[in-house]
C-alpha cells in the first residue's frame, strides 16, 4: 500500500496543507531532480524554490519513513 521509501541521498518534507488533516503536500530534494524546464525563451526555470521540488503529491509518512500517496 506504500510507494516505498527514499532513494539513497534523497530528502523530503512534507508540507501542512490548508483543509486536510491527514498528511501534507510531498517536497523533495536530492541529486536526481531534474533542474527545471525550459521556458519559452529556451533558458531554465527552476523546479522548487531553494532546491526543493514540490510534487503536488498528498502523503504520509510512517515511522519506518515509508511514503503513502493520500491523493
Amino acid at each position: 500500500g506504500t510507494v516505498g521509501l527514499l532513494l539513497p541521498g534523497m530528502k523530503c518534507r512534507i508540507e501542512p496543507v490548508e483543509g486536510i488533516s491527514e498528511g501534507g503536500c510531498l517536497l523533495l530534494c536530492g541529486p536526481n531532480l531534474m533542474l527545471g524546464y525550459l521556458d519559452q525563451n529556451y533558458s531554465y526555470q527552476m523546479a522548487g524554490k531553494e532546491g526543493w521540488y514540490k510534487t503536488g503529491d498528498i502523503v504520509s509518512m510512517d515511522e519506518e519513513e515509508f511514503i503513502t500517496i493520500l491523493g
